[in-house]
Parts: C-alpha cells; structure tokens; sequence
C-alpha cells in the first residue's frame, strides 16, 4: 500500500513538477515578454524625453516667434493706420483731381469750340483773300495790259512826233531860206509870204497838239503805274495780314493742344 501510495506520490510530485516547471516557463516567457516591454518603455520614455525636450525647445523658439510676430503686428498695425489716412488724404486729392479734370475738359471743349470757329474763320478768310488777290491779279492784269498798249501807243505818238518835228524843222529851214531869199529878192509878192506863214503855224500847232497829246499819255501811263503799285501794295498789305492772323491761329492751336495734353 505503501509502495503504492509512493508511485502516486512521485507520479503526482511529477506532474507537479511538469507543472511547475510549464509554469516556470511560462513565467520565463512572461519575463522575457515583460523585460522587452520595460526595455521598449524605457526606449519610448527617452524618445518621449527627446520629444518632449523639443517641444519644449519648439515652444520657446515659437513664443518668440510669437512675440516678434506680435511687435511685428503691432508695428503692422501702426503702418496701417498711415497707410489708412494715407489712403484717405489720396481719396481727397483724387476727388479734388477729379473736378480739376472736370474742368479743364470744359475748359479744353471750349477752346476746341474756339479753334473750330477760329479755323472755319480762317477758311473764309483765305477763301475771301484768294478770291481778292484773283481779283486783284486779273484787274492788275487789265492794268499791265493797258500799260502796255499805253507804253505803246506813247512810243508811236513819240515816233510820229518826232517824225513832225523833222517835218517843222526842214520847214522852218525851208522857211528861213525863203525868207533869206526874201529879204535879198524885193520882187516877191505877199501871196508867197501868206502861204508860207500858213504852213509854219500849221506845223506849230500839230506840234502843240502832238505834245499835248503826249502829255495825255504819259499822265495815262504814270496813272497806270500808280494803279498798279498800289494794287501791289494792297496785295502785299494782305500777304502780311494773312501771314500775321495764320501765326496767331498756329499760336492759338499749340496752346489748345498743350491744355488738351
């Protein structure tokens, strides 16, 4: 019985052993398990201590930050203020712009209104001045002309006197030679005297008449001339004057263009 029990015993004290020594293993294994995760936690706890260290290095680096981004702000804050009224005294000067430009674009139409007019003034002007200097040229023309055929006729009635005077001078020679022959010859009857008389007052008063005549022409001739200048000088008068009023029109245009501009 004894021997017996002692078998179930040492079997028993055996499985109790098995037992235990599972159990220890498992233990073991549980140790090894725990010793891994206390090694992992330890490892973790000094990546945590380094995180942590940074952060906090990280907070102290972004609080100043976040103080200069503050000071920043604040002088952000003051710039815009000036910025503001800056912006606002802007707004003033481009109102107070805006009426000036008002202005001067009614100012600007009106001198445009003045220049139309002053050109459309001009254009009948020069259309009346060339109308005038046609004028002017066809009766200077008539004028030349005449002066002309005056010029002329004076040269054939100078021709034709002149022709005369030879005529009275070979009478008068004529004349004197008969009357020398005359005073030496007492025979000769007064019926020859009369005719000779006749013929030397005949021929002082064509000659009379011829000058007279030529007078005539040279006063027509130097009327002409007269004409003539003075047409000259009124068409240079008016030269002058458009030259003068086309100055004052270019004058009056640049200043027009420099408002518009």
């Amino acid at each position: 019985m004894q021997g017996d029990r002692s078998h179930d015993e040492q079997q028993k004290l055996e499985k109790e052993i098995r037992d235990k020594t599972a159990d220890l293993e498992k233990h073991k294994k549980e140790l090894a398990l725990l010793t891994n995760s206390n090694k992992q936690l330890l490892d973790e706890k000094r990546n945590i201590t380094k995180v942590i260290e940074k952060v906090k290095d990280d907070k102290t680096k972004i609080t100043n930050v976040v103080s200069e981004l503050r000071l920043e702000n604040e002088m952000i804050r003051g710039e815009l203020e000036t910025v503001v009224k800056k912006k606002e005294k802007t707004l003033v000067s481009f109102d107070v712009m805006k009426l000036e430009i008002k202005r001067i674009k009614e100012t600007v139409n009106l001198e445009a209104d003045k220049v139309y007019g002053l050109e459309n003034r001009k254009y009948q002007l020069e259309m009346s001045m060339e109308e005038r200097e046609k004028e002017i040229q066809v009766h200077k023309d008539i004028l030349t002309s005449e002066l002309k055929s005056a010029e002329e006729e004076r040269h054939q009635v100078k021709v034709e006197l002149q022709v005369r005077k030879n005529k009275v001078k070979n009478l008068r020679i004529k004349y004197e030679g008969l009357t020398a022959r005359n005073k030496s010859s007492s025979g000769e009857s007064d019926a020859g005297e009369h005719g000779q008389a006749y013929y030397v007052i005949k021929a002082a008063q064509e000659k009379e008449e011829l000058q007279r005549f030529g007078d005539e022409l040279d006063g027509k001739v130097k009327k002409c001339e007269k004409e003539i200048k003075a047409l000259l000088n009124t068409l240079d008068h008016l030269k002058v004057r458009n030259k003068n009023y086309r100055d004052k029109f270019m004058q009056g245009a640049e200043g027009a263009d420099l408002e518009k501009k």
